[in-house]
């Protein structure tokens, strides 16, 4: 009878917080705008499958999500809700991977704890609402921490093969879904290699893990070995970051400065009282694992990002999917008695709670700013928009057809010209626009999408207010600006 509870609530446990990230997330998964780098993943899944490989082989993104989201969007179409319904699903796959890597390795009470503040994470929320690869590389993170850790732990030498095929696997798929990636197989190789007694055990089936790796991705190393020596060489467009970056970005996977606080004092007081007592060898290998895991990469992008900057909550996805395990094993540990020791993980899942929101705003109303533009454009008008990769934004949400026009080697010839036929056109500076064509038009609508920020020089504003009078301005969350211009 036991045994058969045991295995009902393995059963209903997980399929309960399956359940409950996805009504909470699905709520309003088409609430925020399609905009950022969303519609550059939409226009690309469009290619076929040669061209994205093609395609992304010239930028910073490996082609493994884009490819997923080519054949979703086939069977499913192009709306906000359904291109973000993989991310919602791979979310949904993370809080089982939470589940099941804390009941096998850990225990099922911190599973439960860990999946309830993923849950209500405000960070994993809007990933979860994003046509990018981020909810992917979480999900395939925890799948790669499971395996490697059934590898270091498991004395069946009947699972080991296993184990190592869908640990090889999944780091393989790490790597074609973002290049990152390599920061997770990067950590589980150097807490193997810091720990003798593992590397004793266990070099010869990491040794064969690795070198497959390795041999499967060989067809996009020449392209991760260019964007590394490019990125190194012109840098990116992410700032360095400040010491006060690490407080912001625990601040950021922690919802509110409370929460922040709280975490903070919890992982604080837990490694106090490790080192105190002189715990830490004792310590569980999973444990000890998820402590690296974290601290690892969170201080490491930190540190590199002063030479080659990517310290932003994005791409620290390989770290922070790890933070609310982090949290619900130092929230457990800080307190022995049975009767109390739920108190604080208790608190700290109730503050996430109601620091939570369904409808986190991604600060990017590219929607409202489009439709302002659509309600302003006659017939005698034309519109600028800057910056100019601004243009797969403004098509998704301007015309949808016109946005899907486009030809199998990822150029935008297509779309362009079908923009131009609108009297629409993307530019980056005031170079491209023709002063002798304006008198043409009885109104000028600019689109200003931060652009400065893009082209810091790009003088579109100047230019057009020397020529013409500003007649109104539409301002839309943080970075749009929709200015209208008449003659004066």
């Amino acid at each position: 009878m036991l045994v058969y509870m045991k295995k009902l609530n393995e059963l209903w446990i997980p399929l309960g917080l399956i359940l409950a990230n996805l009504i909470y997330k699905g709520l309003f998964i088409g609430s925020n705008s399609v905009a950022a780098d969303e519609p550059f993943s939409i226009w690309v899944a469009q290619m076929d499958v040669p061209s994205i490989i093609d395609f992304l082989a010239t930028g910073n993104n490996p082609p493994l999500f884009e490819i997923i989201l080519h054949y979703w969007s086939e069977v499913f179409g192009l709306s906000a809700e359904s291109i973000r319904m993989p991310s919602l699903i791979f979310s949904c796959a993370s809080v089982f991977m939470i589940y099941q890597l804390c009941l096998k390795h850990i225990n099922s009470k911190t599973g439960i704890i860990a999946s309830v503040i993923f849950i209500f994470s405000n960070y994993h929320i809007l990933f979860a609402h994003e046509a990018r690869s981020y909810s992917m590389i979480g999900m395939l993170s925890l799948i790669s921490v499971y395996f490697f850790l059934n590898l270091i732990k498991d004395e069946n030498k009947h699972f080991e093969k296993r184990n190592l095929v869908l640990f090889t696997l999944t780091n393989t798929l790490i790597i074609y879904c973002h290049y990152f990636g390599i920061f997770i197989i990067l950590s589980e190789v150097l807490f193997i290699i810091l720990s003798p007694n593992l590397l004793k055990k266990n070099w010869r089936v990491f040794t064969i893990s690795i070198c497959l790796t390795i041999i499967f991705y060989l067809p996009n190393i020449v392209v991760l070995y260019n964007r590394f020596i490019d990125s190194s060489q012109n840098g990116t467009w992410v700032k360095p970051p400040s010491l006060n970056g690490i407080y912001n970005m625990i601040r950021q996977l922690s919802n509110q400065p409370v929460v922040a606080v709280l975490s903070i004092l919890s992982l604080g007081l837990a490694f106090g009282k490790l080192l105190f007592k002189g715990d830490y060898k004792n310590s569980s290998i999973t444990r000890k694992f998820i402590v690296f895991w974290f601290f690892f990469i969170f201080f490491f992008m930190f540190c590199i990002s002063f030479v080659i900057p990517m310290f932003i909550g994005r791409y620290l996805m390989v770290a922070a999917i790890s933070f609310p395990i982090l949290l619900a094993i130092a929230s457990t540990y800080i307190v022995k008695n049975k009767n109390l020791k739920l108190i604080i993980p208790g608190i700290l899942c109730l503050l996430f709670a109601f620091t939570s929101n369904p409808n986190e705003t991604n600060k990017r109303d590219s929607k409202s700013a489009i439709k302002k533009v659509k309600e302003l454009k006659t017939n005698n008008s034309i519109v600028y928009l800057c910056p100019s990769w601004f243009d797969l934004n403004f098509a998704y949400h301007f015309d949808l057809d016109v946005f899907s026009k486009i030809n199998n080697k990822g150029s935008k010839t297509e779309l362009h010209k079908a923009l131009k036929q609108i009297g629409v056109f993307p530019i980056w500076s005031n170079k491209q626009i023709n002063t002798d064509s304006l008198n043409k038009y009885e109104r000028i609508i600019y689109l200003d999408a931060a652009a400065d920020f893009s082209f810091p020089k790009n003088g579109i504003n100047r230019m057009l207010e020397n020529e013409m009078q500003k007649t109104n301005t539409f301002h839309f969350d943080e970075i749009y600006d929709v200015i209208v211009y008449q003659h004066k």
